[in-house]
């Protein structure tokens, strides 16, 4: 098997590396580094943040902390009747941690786990409120 771009399906995608910190496998993302890839992530990474699970792929959702205080209420209003709807507000709310303007993005362990993440990722921009970030090779595998 050959591989392949992952650049190759999706718009706004940056390579990021994401430093090992010695406290209980937490990765750190540099603001400052991200904020010179586009005007979009400039806006999303410098002000308060959200960071949390996708609930249907091995990825982390990245909001603008106004996105999320605009979700947020949403997810919470989803019946409880529906299993599917209680296990995606369990991932996506049960993930979810909010940083403000000056706080390092340190993403814990467990959503680290939870994208497979590695060092090495993909951030995919999806406009100056939100981004994802990926495992190089779990996109890899997840385009295919």
């Amino acid at each position: 098997m050959t591989k392949q771009d992952p650049f190759r399906k999706v718009g706004s995608a940056y390579r990021v590396e994401l430093r090992q910190l010695p406290d209980k496998g937490n990765l750190l993302l540099d603001r400052i580094s991200v904020s010179t890839f586009s005007s979009e992530l400039k806006a999303l990474i410098e002000g308060p943040l959200a960071i949390t699970a996708s609930p249907d792929r091995p990825a982390l959702l990245v909001y603008s902390g106004l996105k999320w205080d605009d979700l947020r209420p949403k997810i919470e209003a989803l019946p409880n009747s529906s299993q599917e709807a209680r296990r995606f507000k369990r991932i996506t709310l049960g993930n979810a941690f909010s940083l403000d303007e000056y706080e390092p993005v340190s993403i814990p362990q467990t959503i680290v786990r939870h994208a497979l993440l590695g060092t090495s990722a993909i951030l995919i921009s999806v406009g100056e409120h939100a981004a994802e970030i990926w495992d190089e090779q779990q996109l890899n595998d997840w385009e295919d």
